[in-house]
Protein backbone atom coordinates (compact mmCIF):
# COMPACT_ATOMS: atom_id res chain seq x y z
CA UNK A 1 0.00 0.00 0.00
CA UNK A 2 2.90 2.37 0.68
CA UNK A 3 4.20 1.98 -2.88
CA UNK A 4 0.79 2.85 -4.36
CA UNK A 5 0.51 5.90 -2.09
CA UNK A 6 3.97 7.06 -3.16
CA UNK A 7 3.08 6.62 -6.87
CA UNK A 8 -0.05 8.73 -6.34
CA UNK A 9 2.00 11.53 -4.73
CA UNK A 10 4.55 11.49 -7.56
CA UNK A 11 1.77 11.62 -10.16
CA UNK A 12 0.06 14.48 -8.32
CA UNK A 13 3.33 16.46 -8.23
CA UNK A 14 3.79 15.91 -11.99
CA UNK A 15 0.28 17.23 -12.70
CA UNK A 16 0.88 20.28 -10.48
CA UNK A 17 4.22 20.99 -12.21
CA UNK A 18 2.64 20.79 -15.68
CA UNK A 19 -0.23 23.06 -14.60
CA UNK A 20 2.26 25.59 -13.18
CA UNK A 21 4.24 25.55 -16.44
CA UNK A 22 1.09 26.20 -18.48
CA UNK A 23 0.07 29.09 -16.22
CA UNK A 24 3.56 30.64 -16.53
CA UNK A 25 3.50 30.38 -20.33
CA UNK A 26 0.21 32.30 -20.48
CA UNK A 27 1.18 34.81 -17.79
CA UNK A 28 4.70 35.65 -18.96
CA UNK A 29 4.74 34.50 -22.57
CA UNK A 30 3.40 36.13 -25.70
CA UNK A 31 0.52 33.67 -25.95
CA UNK A 32 -1.30 35.38 -23.08
CA UNK A 33 -0.77 38.89 -24.48
CA UNK A 34 -3.06 38.35 -27.46
CA UNK A 35 -6.01 37.74 -25.12
CA UNK A 36 -5.13 40.55 -22.74
CA UNK A 37 -7.91 43.14 -22.51
CA UNK A 38 -6.95 46.62 -23.55
CA UNK A 39 -7.14 49.28 -26.22
CA UNK A 40 -4.93 48.71 -29.25
CA UNK A 41 -3.73 51.95 -30.83
CA UNK A 42 -1.03 52.99 -33.31
CA UNK A 43 1.73 55.54 -32.82
CA UNK A 44 3.44 56.91 -35.93
CA UNK A 45 6.96 58.22 -35.35
CA UNK A 46 10.00 59.10 -37.48
CA UNK A 47 12.12 56.33 -35.92
CA UNK A 48 11.83 53.86 -33.09
CA UNK A 49 15.37 53.60 -31.76
CA UNK A 50 15.33 51.63 -28.50
CA UNK A 51 11.76 50.40 -28.98
CA UNK A 52 10.94 46.72 -29.43
CA UNK A 53 7.99 44.43 -28.63
CA UNK A 54 7.18 44.53 -24.90
CA UNK A 55 8.74 47.99 -24.44
CA UNK A 56 6.73 49.72 -21.69
CA UNK A 57 4.28 52.53 -22.44
CA UNK A 58 4.23 55.07 -19.61
CA UNK A 59 2.15 58.05 -18.56
CA UNK A 60 3.55 60.24 -15.79
CA UNK A 61 6.05 57.47 -15.06
CA UNK A 62 3.37 54.80 -14.54
CA UNK A 63 3.23 51.77 -16.84
CA UNK A 64 -0.09 51.83 -18.72
CA UNK A 65 0.66 49.36 -21.51
CA UNK A 66 3.28 47.86 -23.78
CA UNK A 67 4.42 47.74 -27.38
CA UNK A 68 2.89 44.88 -29.34
CA UNK A 69 4.64 45.23 -32.72
CA UNK A 70 6.54 47.58 -35.05
CA UNK A 71 6.41 47.99 -38.81
CA UNK A 72 7.88 50.36 -41.37
CA UNK A 73 5.63 52.97 -42.90
CA UNK A 74 5.74 53.28 -46.72
CA UNK A 75 9.28 53.48 -48.11
CA UNK A 76 10.92 53.75 -44.71
CA UNK A 77 9.59 57.24 -43.95
CA UNK A 78 8.69 56.28 -40.41
CA UNK A 79 7.62 53.53 -38.06
CA UNK A 80 4.14 52.47 -36.98
CA UNK A 81 4.22 51.17 -33.43
CA UNK A 82 1.24 49.09 -32.32
CA UNK A 83 0.66 49.35 -28.56
CA UNK A 84 -1.84 47.86 -26.12
CA UNK A 85 -3.07 50.24 -23.43
CA UNK A 86 -4.42 48.50 -20.32
CA UNK A 87 -8.21 48.76 -20.13
CA UNK A 88 -8.21 50.71 -16.86
CA UNK A 89 -6.26 53.65 -18.37
CA UNK A 90 -7.71 56.39 -20.58
CA UNK A 91 -6.39 59.48 -22.35
CA UNK A 92 -7.44 61.63 -25.31
CA UNK A 93 -6.69 61.08 -29.00
CA UNK A 94 -4.87 64.43 -29.27
CA UNK A 95 -2.17 63.07 -26.94
CA UNK A 96 1.42 62.79 -28.12
CA UNK A 97 3.97 60.06 -27.60
CA UNK A 98 7.71 60.47 -27.16
CA UNK A 99 10.39 57.84 -26.95
CA UNK A 100 12.70 58.17 -23.99
CA UNK A 101 15.99 56.36 -23.93
CA UNK A 102 18.32 55.56 -21.05
CA UNK A 103 22.10 55.69 -21.20
CA UNK A 104 22.10 51.91 -21.72
CA UNK A 105 19.81 52.16 -24.76
CA UNK A 106 16.63 50.87 -23.13
CA UNK A 107 13.61 52.67 -24.47
CA UNK A 108 10.16 53.52 -23.20
CA UNK A 109 7.26 55.34 -24.81
CA UNK A 110 5.93 58.21 -22.71
CA UNK A 111 2.38 59.40 -23.44
CA UNK A 112 1.85 63.14 -22.97
CA UNK A 113 -1.90 63.56 -22.38
CA UNK A 114 -3.93 65.82 -24.64
CA UNK A 115 -6.69 68.13 -23.49
CA UNK A 116 -9.18 68.70 -26.32
CA UNK A 117 -9.60 65.39 -28.14
CA UNK A 118 -12.03 62.54 -27.76
CA UNK A 119 -11.28 59.64 -25.38
CA UNK A 120 -8.91 57.15 -27.02
CA UNK A 121 -10.66 54.30 -28.81
CA UNK A 122 -9.65 51.01 -30.36
CA UNK A 123 -7.68 51.58 -33.57
CA UNK A 124 -6.93 55.29 -32.99
CA UNK A 125 -3.63 56.73 -34.20
CA UNK A 126 -1.54 59.31 -32.36
CA UNK A 127 1.61 61.20 -33.32
CA UNK A 128 4.96 60.24 -31.86
CA UNK A 129 8.34 61.92 -31.61
CA UNK A 130 11.75 60.29 -31.84
CA UNK A 131 13.98 59.72 -28.85
CA UNK A 132 16.19 62.48 -27.64
CA UNK A 133 19.84 61.53 -27.28
CA UNK A 134 20.58 60.92 -23.57
CA UNK A 135 24.20 61.94 -24.10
Amino acid sequence: MDERNQEFKVGLMAVVAIAAAIVMVFKFGEIGNSWKPGTRISIVMPNATGVHPETPVLMSGIRIGQVESLQLVAEGRGVMVQVVIDSEHQFRNDSRATVSQSLLGDGAIEIIPGTNGEPIAQGDRIVGQAASNPM
